[in-house]
């Protein structure tokens, strides 16, 4: 969740009195905690899944993922400016899947897709559409890990070990940066107002989540994160 000072709005509090998840948390300039959480087999504290699917004759081991959240918030380090971190919620954009295959004689195709349900791929594909976000590869295919130059290594095991970045981007509408450092720091962010920064940054929630950004708080109270899972698909030739 982030903030804003009162450095340039020092006779208003900008309060949106939005509750995000468990009611516990107040959105105070709409660029606020969303995690991409899932409801998945995977059990744990996280919130990103990973399935695996093969024909049988291939095996898939040692699949991991290098974290368990995407999250769209300010930099860890930024903890000053008109826009901030809460101290709580970091950007994530980044998840590595590592694992192994085998065996490689046999191997013809190696894929990884990000899959979502179509309303979510709706929500990300407007906020691609705007600029705010630019969307991994594997959003929109499958990628095939084995034809992809240096996402395999030759193990000794007869196998592959591979390893493949999922990445969401911020998009041009922020100059690529995080609208954190966009809005303190580049030339033309720190023009923008005050008053603009808390309506752009409203929308941008708005768009990720797929409400529409006049929303009653009853609706924005209820908005639950997008939810995604990242499926590798192992077939023998």
């Amino acid at each position: 969740m982030a903030k804003l000072t009162k450095n340039s709005y020092k006779r208003k509090v900008i309060l949106f009195g939005v509750l995000l998840f468990m009611s516990i948390a107040l959105i105070s300039t709409g660029f606020a905690a969303w995690i991409m959480s899932t409801n998945a087999n995977y059990e744990d504290d996280g919130n990103v899944s990973v399935g695996t699917v093969t024909d049988g004759s291939i095996k898939l081991t040692d699949v991991a993922l290098s974290t368990e959240s995407i999250k769209f918030e300010p930099l860890e380090e930024d903890t000053t400016g008109r826009v901030r971190n809460d101290g709580t919620n970091f950007e994530s954009l980044q998840i590595v899947v590592t694992g192994k295959v085998s065996p490689k004689d046999i191997l013809g195709e190696l894929t990884i897709e990000l899959q979502m349900e179509e309303k979510v791929k709706t929500a990300l594909q407007a906020a691609a559409d705007k600029n705010y976000i630019i969307l991994p590869e594997c959003a929109n295919s499958a990628v095939d890990l084995k034809t992809l130059g240096g996402a395999c290594t030759e193990n000794e095991e007869g196998g592959y070990d591979f390893t493949y970045t999922i990445e969401f981007k911020w998009g041009s509408f922020f100059q690529n940066l995080n609208p954190g450092e966009y809005y303190d720091e580049n030339e033309t962010g720190t023009k923008v107002s005050d008053e603009e920064v808390k309506k752009i940054l409203k929308e941008l929630r708005a768009t990720i989540y797929g409400y529409d950004v006049d929303a009653s708080d009853e609706i924005i109270n209820a908005a639950v994160g997008p939810t995604f899972k990242v499926v590798i698909n192992a077939r023998a030739n």
